[in-house]
């Protein structure tokens, strides 16, 4: 099996540099997308509780 599929590792060095931007305008996107993506699962999560009545959620937690 190993000769078929020979692979000469000392041809490719892999690249010299890698280069790496990351704009600040691009952290506040991601963080407000991140920040939505987990309200809208808490929101999901509870909204069970969005439809009780405040005495019923204090005698639904004993």
């Amino acid at each position: 099996m190993g000769e078929l599929f020979t692979y000469d590792s000392g041809s490719y060095a892999g690249p010299d540099t890698i280069d790496f931007s990351f704009e600040f305008m691009q952290l506040l996107v991601l963080t407000g997308r991140e920040l939505l993506i987990i309200l809208a699962a808490i929101c999901k999560g509870g909204s069970f509780i969005f439809q009780l009545q405040p005495w019923q959620i204090l005698t639904t937690l004993r």
